[in-house]
């Protein structure tokens, strides 16, 4: 085992995956190594990361090496943009890899060309790809304020129209405020189709008008703002509590700071409330 993949670490945080865009694009075993000693046992990965990293000479084989000796798995697999009148020149990659790593989860994102029936259709041909690969991948679309796929119920009915077990939706809780939302307006109907939550925080009225800008900048630790994301893991909990769980704090400040001050400060927040979530309800 290579020097500094070995010392002990909590692994309290084991099923709860670190997006890859809560940190800064550091060298590959430095992200592995500060994710592993704070906790987490599954990092998300980047298409768009992944295709420069291997044009620079790196291989897949190295990249399972890395991840097994360290104790940690690829948990999710991020962006594709399927809904294109040409498929994302990043699919055939994404599904080598996800066959090859094990990655049981991969995002998906609008706008879409089109009208409605399209991309019903693209998602539907998406998720049967997708079940082929390895014991079947799941595919989660993650509805964005700024694209015409703007909201959960939006979300939700392409889904539902598409059929396909292995197709849901991610709630990004950063997307359901900034899409002039709350929590309790996630409805019933909407949760059986949900696969992913992806957690931040922030406040309720947005930084920048510039919604893209915002989603790329202003993300904040677990509890540093006003989402209420005890009632979203709450739902959660009742209505879909298989869904995939990770971390998405995308933060032009955090990008400043050593990722080992990053880490411990994006685990603690997300212990806090995980305790929360835990502890039993007074009768």
């Amino acid at each position: 085992m290579s020097a500094g993949l070995d010392a002990p670490a909590p692994d309290d945080l084991d099923g709860v995956t670190l997006s890859f865009h809560s940190l800064p694009p550091v060298e590959l075993r430095r992200r592995v190594r500060v994710a592993r000693a704070a906790g987490f046992t599954s990092i998300g990965l980047s298409l768009s990361w992944l295709r420069g990293w291997l044009a620079d000479g790196h291989d897949l084989a190295e990249l399972e090496d890395l991840l097994g000796e360290s104790g940690v798995m690829a948990g999710e697999l991020e962006t594709l943009r399927p809904f294109g009148v040409r498929p994302d020149a990043a699919e055939d990659l994404c599904w080598t890899v996800a066959e090859r790593l094990r990655i049981p989860y991969v995002g998906a994102i609008g706008s879409y060309d089109g009208g409605w029936d399209d991309a019903v259709a693209r998602f539907a041909a998406l998720c049967d790809r997708a079940m082929g690969v390895g014991g079947g991948v799941v595919v989660g679309i993650e509805f964005l304020p700024f694209t015409n796929l703007p909201d959960a119920a939006t979300a939700a009915s392409l889904v539902r129209t598409a059929g396909r077990p292995n197709g849901g939706v991610c709630v990004d809780v950063w997307h359901v405020y900034r899409g002039g939302q709350t929590i309790n307006d996630l409805n019933g109907s909407l949760w059986p189709s949900v696969v992913r939550l992806q957690l931040s925080d922030g406040p309720l009225v947005a930084e920048d008008d510039d919604l893209l800008a915002d989603c790329l900048a202003n993300r904040r630790p677990l509890g540093d703002g006003e989402f209420d994301l005890t009632g979203l893991l709450a739902a959660a909990a009742r209505h879909c509590p298989e869904a995939g769980l990770s971390v998405e704090v995308i933060s032009s400040r955090l990008r400043e700071e050593p990722p080992e001050q990053v880490l411990p400060l994006l685990a603690g927040g997300l212990r806090s409330l995980l305790r929360g979530r835990d502890q039993p309800t007074p009768a």
